[in-house]
């Protein structure tokens, strides 16, 4: 069948991502407990792969990106590359971009933040420190949270480069 208007005429792929796309937004809406939005998080003392530790102090007056994700997750992998840009364009400005994996193999998160060459800060946490964020289990997931502690934003899956580059205007 030959679309009445071939020029507005939708892929398959575009139709079934925009139905995707509604019932994410239908879901979400019917339940917006799952989000949290404008929870004061209560940072706890995370010890970096790094070595070096976040103390809540580190946090105070400071807005952040908090990235979860997990090495086992392809699409983690492209968006950590992102996440790296972003930490490196904002670098020496007053905003923290961190990563966060429940991996409890620390042998394998060096391995894997050496082998995709990351430079951003990764600290392995339990799942209670996630829960301040959301009861969602999906990975990546993006959090911004506002200087005073106040998360304003939690982005489930894997986001474009440009718009993973655009989290820091949010926040600054």
């Amino acid at each position: 069948m030959t679309p009445l208007f071939p020029e507005h005429a939708l892929s398959r792929r575009q139709i079934i991502a925009g139905a995707f796309a509604l019932t994410l937004n239908i879901a979400v809406a019917a339940n917006p407990e799952e989000l949290k939005k404008d929870t004061i998080i209560l940072w706890p003392e995370l010890k970096l792969i790094s070595g070096a530790t976040l103390r809540q102090d580190d946090w105070l007056n400071t807005p952040a990106v908090v990235v979860f994700w997990e090495p086992w997750c392809p699409y983690c992998k492209r968006q950590n590359s992102h996440v790296d840009q972003l930490y490196q364009a904002t670098l020496g400005q007053k905003i923290r971009i961190i990563g966060v994996t429940s991996e409890t193999d620390e042998a394998k998160v060096k391995a894997y933040i050496q082998f995709n060459q990351l430079r951003f800060p990764v600290a392995m946490v339990d799942a209670q420190f996630r829960t301040q964020f959301t009861n969602r289990q999906v990975v990546p997931l993006t959090c911004l949270v506002s200087s005073s502690g106040r998360l304003i934003q939690v982005i489930p899956g894997e986001m474009a480069n440009e718009d993973v580059l655009s989290l820091a205007g949010k926040l600054l």
